[in-house]
């Protein structure tokens, strides 16, 4: 079975890149739009 894997950014994660990767959680989890790709940020 091929299996279609997505190439996250912005430091998401995930199957779809559905939600902000471990310790990247200083705002929420955004789908990015055509003006701002709502990067998820390391916690500080």
């Amino acid at each position: 079975d091929a299996r279609l894997v997505c190439d996250c950014k912005h430091n998401t994660a995930g199957d779809e890149c559905e939600r902000c990767k471990d310790f990247h959680y200083d705002r929420p989890w955004a789908r990015a739009t055509q003006r701002d790709a709502n990067e998820c940020v390391e916690d500080r």
